[in-house]
């Protein structure tokens, strides 16, 4: 009895059905296509890019990478170094300098018989068998030295005189200023 009261008729409870139906089997086929077609593509890109190959091309990259790295760092080091040397040459004396200006403008006559130096002074003895000649080369001297501020101060040591010879000896002694830090 129950039966027979239902308004809906049993065609259109199947016709409902069975567009459901449809529609799942649509959906999965396209599912499985979808699947299918991924997989084909994967499996493309694998096996034109294998993993083994890739990996070779890293490690030659990564290799690659190192050995600049290496270069830089070598190259770096060395730049350091010679920036040190630089600056430890340009902080230091230039005794060689100061000597040459000491005995520029020496008269002829005038002979070193001794040259001592030392970090902050140069120490020299003269000799000349005029003493005309050692007065012209000492005011040289206090000029040079008055006028270059590389030098600080000016001492006479001695000035002596060999009789058997007839030399005369004179000796300097000229300190430096040290280097500026």
């Amino acid at each position: 009895m129950s039966s027979d009261i239902n308004l809906v008729s049993k065609q259109k409870i199947g016709a409902g059905k069975r567009k459901t139906i449809i529609r799942l089997r649509i959906g999965a086929v396209t599912s499985l296509a979808f699947v299918l077609i991924s997989s084909v593509l994967l499996f493309l890109i694998n096996t034109l890019n294998s993993p083994t190959q890739i990996k070779s091309e890293q490690d030659g990259a990564l290799a690659r990478i190192s050995s600049m790295n290496r270069k830089a760092v070598e190259l770096n080091v060395v730049t350091e170094r010679l920036l040190s040397i630089s600056e430890i040459l340009n902080s230091r004396v230039k005794y060689n300098d100061l000597v040459s200006l000491l005995f520029k403008d020496k008269p002829e006559d005038i002979e070193t018989s001794s040259l001592l130096i030392d970090q902050n002074t140069i120490s020299f003895s003269v000799n000349s068998i005029s003493l005309i000649s050692i007065n012209e080369y000492l005011k040289k001297i206090i000029k040079i030295t008055s006028e270059n501020k590389a030098f600080s101060n000016l001492t006479i040591e001695s000035l002596s005189s060999n009789i058997r010879s007839g030399e005369y000896t004179l000796l300097l002694k000229v300190f430096i200023n040290g280097p500026k830090n």
